[in-house]
């Protein structure tokens, strides 16, 4: 028994999304005239290739799906039908297998045709978006400050934080907040930069104190030395002189025995003046050096001291530092959050009541825009007893 056959007529010429719509042997004829299907298919490839994508609107991206749903739709009503031909059909499974497989290559060839401009940009998107949460992620990272960083690195960071570029292009909808976090860091940096300067600079006085004490150690070991050599000089020549006097008091002694006592005396008085004289200077000049050296040992504490504080005070406000990073960081991550799960949601709004505009359109017969006017009415909950669930 042959199967029934049909071809299409000027009144049953279709596009893609109208094959739902059809006879049975209209769709038959699909099936079973290759040229018939060739025909079809032409026509849809042309309906997809005169399509001008735009990627820049929502409502332009919604079309591209639109229509990759509608090339969609055609192959399913397609392979529907073949699935439902009549008893004589299915005589005919091999032919209609072929034509069924056929269609569903050619078909998913023209949806993903239909859809590349859409599926390029949302690749293109994905990776702006890993992107822009890679230089954020790096932006936040400059203010982990390690505590043997000295100002060198620190300004580094701080260099590296201002020239960070924020482009809207790239950023988009995060420029807002990559903008606050480079000024959070910006601020950070620069606060932390001066307290390091500070510090170093204490360090350097307290380092120049101690070069001072050093220096005056070394003098005053100079200086008694110089006072060791010029007494034992003194000395010296003191006992040239006490020999000398003796030779001279033993010649004259036999004529001035008198004389020579009454030098003796006075040498001996002389001696005495010479060394009392001696200890109260060498006395003084201990006195003299304590004090000096009590000084400068307040000071070394005083410099020791402040140096001990700011470095207490620096520990301390790095740990209160990285609380308040932890605590913005945290805030920041949770603001990125809620934005994502907002946009997230609009998403999945939009995509639901596209959906049911589509089924009004498809299965109401209704204009695109009265289908998406009922839709925005059932959303408002304007229509009463019918809702779209989310």
């Amino acid at each position: 028994m042959n199967a029934p056959t049909a071809t299409l007529t000027p009144e049953a010429e279709v596009t893609a999304g109208d094959l739902a719509v059809l006879n049975e042997k209209t769709k038959i004829a699909l099936l079973t005239d290759e040229k018939a299907f060739e025909d079809l298919l032409d026509k849809i490839r042309t309906e997809v290739r005169s399509h001008v994508p735009d990627l820049t609107t929502d409502k332009g991206r919604k079309a591209i799906a639109s229509l990759a749903h509608k090339v969609t739709k055609t192959k399913t009503a397609l392979d529907e039908a073949g699935k439902s031909l009549t008893e004589d059909l299915r005589k005919q499974v091999k032919t209609v297998d072929d034509s069924r497989r056929k269609i569903r290559e050619k078909l998913d060839e023209l949806r993903d045709e239909a859809r590349k401009p859409l599926t390029d940009w949302e690749e293109a998107e994905e990776a702006r978006q890993e992107r822009v949460k890679v230089a954020l992620s790096r932006l936040d990272s400059l203010t982990a400050i390690q505590v043997d960083d000295d100002s060198d690195v620190v300004a580094l960071r701080l260099e590296e934080a201002e020239a960070f570029s924020i482009d809207p292009e790239e950023f988009r909808e995060t420029a807002e907040i990559a903008q606050a976090s480079k000024a959070r860091v910006v601020e950070n940096l620069t606060a932390y930069h001066a307290k390091l300067l500070r510090e170093e600079a204490d360090r350097a006085e307290l380092a120049r104190l101690r070069r001072e004490q050093e220096e005056r150690e070394k003098a005053e070991a100079a200086r008694r030395e110089q006072e060791r050599q010029e007494r034992e000089e003194a000395e010296r020549r003191q006992r040239e002189e006490a020999e000398a006097a003796e030779r001279q008091r033993r010649q004259e002694e036999a004529a001035a025995q008198a004389k020579a006592e009454a030098e003796a005396a006075a040498q001996r008085a002389a001696e005495e003046a010479a060394r009392k004289a001696r200890e109260q200077a060498e006395a003084q000049a201990r006195q003299e050096q304590e004090e000096r050296e009590r000084k400068h040992r307040e000071e070394l504490a005083e410099a020791q001291r402040r140096a001990e504080a700011a470095e207490a005070a620096r520990k301390a406000e790095a740990e209160a530092q990285a609380r308040r990073e932890q605590e913005e960081k945290a805030k920041a991550d949770a603001e990125a959050e809620a934005q994502r799960k907002r946009e997230a949601d609009r998403k999945h709004r939009g995509s639901v009541m596209g959906a049911a505009k589509e089924a009004l359109m498809t299965h109401a017969g209704i204009t695109e825009e009265a289908a998406k006017a009922a839709v925005l009415a059932i959303a408002a909950g304007e229509i009463p007893n019918v809702s779209i669930r989310f």
